[in-house]
């Protein structure tokens, strides 16, 4: 059961730091499309329907970071709970150690 409770734990942690890495390309993605929309406004050369592409792709990519966000937000809440069973069952193995201990001690 621990050992069942720190593979999971792990396969958590492992989620949260893709989901990070994910995320981070996303926010990158996005600062790119945003500074060419910007970039497609100010010289004014573009057609409307370039601008508006840029536009949706900013969107987009906007959203799927959202996504990422959220899901990682998740998997990090996981994680927390596991690491917190992993403490309650290590604080409760120790305890039934003592008692153990203790009874053999009296006999």
């Amino acid at each position: 059961q621990v050992d069942a409770g720190a593979a999971e734990l792990q396969n958590a942690q492992e989620q949260v730091k893709q989901l990070q890495q994910q995320v981070d390309t996303g926010a990158a993605e996005l600062q790119d499309a945003q500074a060419q929309v910007k970039q497609l406004q100010q010289s004014g050369e573009s057609s409307a329907m370039e601008l508006q592409n840029a536009q949706q792709q900013t969107q987009q990519l906007r959203q799927q970071v959202e996504q990422l966000q959220q899901q990682e937000s998740t998997w990090r809440e996981r994680a927390r709970q596991l690491e917190q069973q992993a403490e309650e069952w290590t604080a409760t193995l120790r305890q039934s150690k003592r008692e153990e201990d203790s009874a053999k001690a009296r006999a």
